[in-house]
């Protein structure tokens, strides 16, 4: 659970999805939160405050930060976190420790948001200067059709 109190280190809280019991927290985000999104193969969860690229380890909840940009997307079945820094769209590969940023693709525009559909192999990047959404290629990024 995530809770925005205004103090500048919007808290997040672990709770056990079965018992519905506080397992940890708060933990303390380090600024005003963002998108925030788990991965379920490493049961990362990443964060976004303030427009900071953070995660929090899911057995110490330790909150650290990222040499990538703010996590927008996951891809459950791949394990590959997609990432935006400035108008760079970033695919990560989120199974390794640290995890290690696979491709790097510039854009002339900041999405506002992600959408990954593994069935069909395509991500949704939505271009709000152009009222558009450019669908790409879910492993290489490339630019399939808006």
């Amino acid at each position: 659970m995530i809770t925005q109190c205004g103090e500048g280190s919007d808290p997040v809280f672990a709770f056990d999805a079965d018992k519905f019991t506080l397992i940890h927290g708060p933990i303390l985000s380090g600024g005003v939160m963002g998108p925030a999104v788990v991965n379920p193969a490493t049961g990362r969860l990443y964060i976004g405050p303030s427009g900071v690229s953070r995660r929090v380890n899911p057995k110490t909840f330790e909150v650290s930060e990222n040499a990538f940009g703010v996590v927008q997307a996951v891809d459950p079945a791949a394990g590959k976190l997609y990432a935006i820094a400035d108008n760079t769209f970033e695919i990560i590969d989120g199974k390794p420790d640290p995890e290690v940023i696979a491709t790097k693709v510039p854009l002339d525009f900041s999405p506002s948001g992600v959408g990954v559909n593994h069935a069909l192999h395509h991500l949704y990047l939505s271009n709000s200067a152009k009222s558009c959404i450019e669908v790409r290629d879910l492993t290489t990024g490339a630019l399939v059709t808006t």
